[in-house]
């Protein structure tokens, strides 16, 4: 048994073979760039605790007109659906 210390790792040995059977993000199997044949099954949600996500844009931000237009741009309806149609569960 492997545990991946983020997301990315995890897919990369999903997706090169290193492992048979992973955990991972309905957005790895949902992506169309994915090109890896993967089988795969949801889990019910109620057998573990969401990981919950945030966004903050820093006062530092060498280009904060474009972080801020980001950020807006993330919570409006078209960045919901496409983060909806990846698997992701909008509070």
């Amino acid at each position: 048994m492997v545990t991946g210390q983020s997301i990315s790792q995890v897919n990369t040995y999903i997706t090169t073979g290193v492992a048979e059977v992973g955990f991972t993000t309905q957005s790895l199997i949902k992506d169309p760039e994915n090109k890896t044949k993967l089988y795969w099954k949801a889990i019910d949600p109620k057998l573990y605790s969401p990981i919950e996500q945030g966004m903050v844009v820093l006062k530092s931000s060498a280009n904060k007109a474009a972080a801020d237009k980001f950020y807006r741009y993330m919570q409006s309806a078209d960045a919901e659906k496409i983060l909806a149609e990846y698997g992701y569960h909008i509070q």
